[in-house]
C-alpha cells in the first residue's frame, strides 16, 4: 500500500477527519502492513484494493480501532469523534 494523499491539493485543516501515520502490522514474525499512511477529509470516498493477503482487512482493523498497530499512529479529528 502507498500514500494515498494527494499533496498537490489544498485542504482545510477542518476537513481532515482521520490521519494514519508510518502504520505497521507484524504478525508472527511477517511484516503485513509496512508504512502506510492515509489522510481521510470529509466527502472523501475510500476504496481499498490489492491481492488476498495484501493487509486490506488488517488496515481496516487498524482504522476501527480493533486492532493495534505494531508501528505508527492513527489520529481522529474532532469531525471525525
Amino acid at each position: 500500500m502507498t500514500d494515498m494523499t494527494e499533496p498537490h491539493t489544498t485542504y482545510m485543516c477542518d476537513d481532515l477527519l482521520m490521519s494514519a501515520r508510518d502504520i505497521s502490522v507484524v504478525y508472527d514474525c511477517r511484516a503485513v502492513l509496512r508504512n502506510v499512511n492515509l489522510d481521510i477529509r470529509r466527502g472523501d470516498f475510500i476504496a481499498l484494493s490489492g491481492p488476498n493477503g495484501g493487509g486490506k482487512t488488517t488496515f481496516l482493523r487498524v482504522m476501527l480501532k480493533l486492532l493495534k498497530p505494531t508501528r505508527g499512529t492513527v489520529t481522529y479529528y474532532a469531525g471525525g469523534k
